[in-house]
């Protein structure tokens, strides 16, 4: 958590800035402006292939973020009909490998996710995704915030604040440290040039070192909430925290189903997943 605390500080605020600014210096879509800046520059008109790169980037973001949120969707239905209140491990798991084992299903939740997000998309920068971002955004904050102050009441409290901040030095890996950058990189969405189009919408009045620094702030404080609010419960599960999907998708819903209001949080955990 720490190192990764870090590359956002150090990495992700310079590189959020210098993609915010081509935007708003390019007032266009991401090759257009960089190939703008460069004819401007005296530069190769060649740069602006860099912006199809990052569209390829994103593409390759949601050909994996479409199937997990297609699987939420799953998850989000059945824990609004409560039917994780009661299960057991072995048959929350045995439901989540026979919904894996339904091409039909995944295939009708993943063409679900993707309509709504082609809604919001079509809605416009203003209409969909600003509006909805207003409105979702301060209420998962809310969600966080309770969550975590639930899980300070937990047997697993401690031993999750442990697990996030203590530094581990045996375990600091090169492996390790390119996760760690690669995750604050991800949660930032740089390199991608989907700040650039953020860019291209922002007013010129508005200071861009305190906007880059107010996003990662921000960014920072959901993963801190939301680390210690999961792995409060897990461990107070005595569970895995390394599990993988089997975290999200089977050891999450026990976890939740044990709360006051569990089906209530988990609903609203899988409906902000999508």
């Amino acid at each position: 958590m720490l190192i990764y605390v870090a590359f956002v500080l150090l990495l992700g605020i310079p590189v959020m800035m210098a993609e915010i600014l081509i935007g708003r210096a390019g007032r266009r879509g991401p090759m257009q402006a960089l190939g703008a800046l460069a004819a401007e520059a005296g530069a190769s008109p060649h740069w602006r292939w860099l912006g199809l790169f990052g569209a390829f980037t994103v593409f390759c973001i949601l050909s994996f973020y479409s199937v997990v949120s297609g699987w939420s969707i799953e998850f989000l239905v059945a824990s609004v009909n409560g039917n994780f209140n009661g299960a057991s491990a072995a048959e929350i798991g045995a439901g989540f490998e026979a919904f894996l084992a339904n091409p039909g299903l995944l295939i009708f939740n993943h063409s679900l996710f993707l309509f709504m997000t082609m809604t919001v998309v079509a809605a416009g920068v203003a209409k969909g995704l600003e509006r909805l971002n207003n409105l979702l955004m301060p209420l998962l904050y809310l969600l966080l915030l309770l969550l975590a102050g639930y899980a300070a009441t937990t047997d697993g409290f401690g031993t999750a604040l442990a697990w996030l901040f203590l530094p581990s030095f045996e375990a600091l890996t090169p492996s390790v440290v390119v996760h760690a950058m690669g995750h604050a990189f991800f949660t930032l969405a740089v390199g991608a040039c989907a700040l650039m189009a953020y860019g291209a919408y922002m007013p010129e009045e508005q200071s861009l070192p305190k906007a880059a620094v107010a996003v990662a702030v921000l960014d920072i404080s959901v993963a801190l909430l939301a680390g210690i609010a999961i792995f409060s419960v897990v461990f107070a599960q005595g569970m895995d925290p390394a599990d993988g999907p089997g975290l999200m998708f089977v050891t999450l819903p026990i976890a939740f189903s044990e709360l006051p209001g569990g089906s209530v949080w988990l609903s609203v955990f899988f409906y902000y997943c999508c």
